[in-house]
């Protein structure tokens, strides 16, 4: 049986910099310095806003539709995490995902597969979006529950209930998805 994945679109900054100095050489300038990601210094005077967050997922749904994995890409920060836990009646599926390269050979497989994959009749029987921004608006935090129902060429009749959590940041003066969890059961019956 296959199962139905969501796009893991996005994830969590693990460290913005990293400061490679001896303590015996700890007086001596300059410091060197290795920057692993960079958060948009003017972040406090351009906050991040519901609105913001509206127009990326807009942008995103239709590079998704269009399979555009670059263009999906372009909306993650290089340092994004994100991971997938499903449960079924064949157990748990969990993938973790780190890094834009993994994204991309992830996103790759992802459209390729949805080419392939068998006719199914999809409908989206409700959908719940929460977005939240921190007060300094530099965090936001987007949750979508999802039920869906697909009905396979093979009769069976599959219940699908989704939790997406993605985490946005500016990064380098754009908005990007900087972590991103999918949590989904699959209920299946014969009809």
């Amino acid at each position: 049986m296959k199962l139905i994945y969501t796009v893991p679109t996005l994830l969590a900054i693990s460290l913005l910099s990293v400061k490679v100095v001896s303590p015996a050489w700890a007086n001596l300038l300059p410091q060197k310095v290795q920057i692993i990601a960079q958060l948009d210094s003017k972040a406090s005077a351009l906050p991040i806003t519901v609105a913001d967050i509206q127009q990326v997922n807009l942008e995103v749904k239709s590079l998704i539709a269009q399979g555009d994995v670059e263009g999906v890409l372009q909306y993650m920060a290089p340092f994004i995490i994100s991971e997938t836990i499903t449960e079924s009646s064949n157990g748990f599926e969990s993938v973790y995902i780190e890094g834009i390269e993994q994204h991309r050979e992830v996103l790759t497989n992802f459209f390729n597969e949805a080419e392939t994959e068998e006719d199914s009749e999809v409908q989206e029987i409700s959908q719940q979006e929460t977005i939240r921004v921190t007060p300094d608006g530099q965090l936001a935090t987007v949750t979508v529950s999802t039920v869906t129902e697909v009905t396979t060429t093979d009769d069976e009749l599959r219940l699908i209930t989704t939790t997406d959590t993605i985490r946005f940041a500016r990064v380098q003066d754009q908005i990007k998805v900087i972590f991103y969890t999918t949590d989904s059961q699959i209920i299946s019956h014969d009809l």
